[in-house]
């Protein structure tokens, strides 16, 4: 009994932790360091403007004691063990970078289509669709090859025709017609179809059997910080 109760107490400190954690970061990024006035309360105040100054402490520190705490429990929120697969953390990382580039340019598809191709958003739209269209069709294949042969050639096609979909894109002008549109865009919605499936199934045979549902949920933030990031930095360079 004593033992499961140390266990649900640290389950309960790792969930204060990450909540203070996202405090803190919520804080710094939503509130500038002219927002005192903002606080009615003294003690807000005081709050506020001790978090402003010692923020970076005080995540590294905490980030730190989650970290160490994560890696003492037999049932971790986070097991950070399951990164010592590489294979784990190889397919992570291609996927972040994966998710990355083909978030921010569909982001930046109905702008340049609009914008410099002079497209309605109906046609916009017909554009856009070539991407999901063409991973619809191959991923069901490429995860049906994956189980037969394996998934590390498909992944590998897969990033190779990813590779060439981007090179073909960035040669995009004013002057590009819809065929030729099709024929830069079509390896890239290819390549993600056969790359998607085939990537997953490794990250989820990477992980052991009692880690699967933490695997899966490292997977989708990954998967998430991808697109977010995707989008962030390119529509920052589109902007600028």
């Amino acid at each position: 009994v004593i033992k499961k109760d140390s266990r649900i107490a640290k389950v309960f400190f790792d969930m204060f932790i990450t909540y203070l954690e996202g405090l803190l970061l919520a804080i710094d990024t939503h509130f500038p360091h002219n927002s005192l006035h903002l606080f009615s309360c003294n003690f807000l105040r005081f709050f506020y403007s001790f978090v402003y100054c010692f923020h970076d402490s005080i995540l590294k520190c905490f980030l730190g004691i989650f970290i160490k705490l994560e890696l003492g429990l037999d049932e971790p929120m986070l097991d950070l063990r399951l990164f010592k697969n590489s294979l784990f953390s190889v397919s992570l990382t291609t996927g972040f970078i994966v998710f990355l580039c083909l978030s921010g340019s569909i982001l930046l598809i109905p702008f340049y289509a609009e914008n410099v191709l002079g497209y309605d958003p109906q046609q916009t739209g017909m554009l856009m669709a070539v991407i999901p269209v063409a991973l619809g069709i191959v991923a069901p294949i490429s995860g049906a090859l994956s189980d037969r042969y394996g998934t590390r050639p498909i992944t590998v096609a897969g990033l190779a025709m990813l590779t060439v979909g981007f090179m073909l894109v960035s040669g995009l002008d004013a002057e590009t017609t819809v065929l030729e549109y099709v024929l830069r865009f079509l390896p890239v919605g290819i390549g993600m179809g056969m790359f998607q499936s085939p990537n997953n199934s490794a990250i989820m045979g990477a992980a052991p059997r009692s880690r699967l549902g933490i695997a899966s949920g490292i997977l989708s933030v990954t998967r998430t910080l991808g697109q977010t990031a995707g989008i962030a930095i390119l529509g920052a360079l589109w902007a600028g």
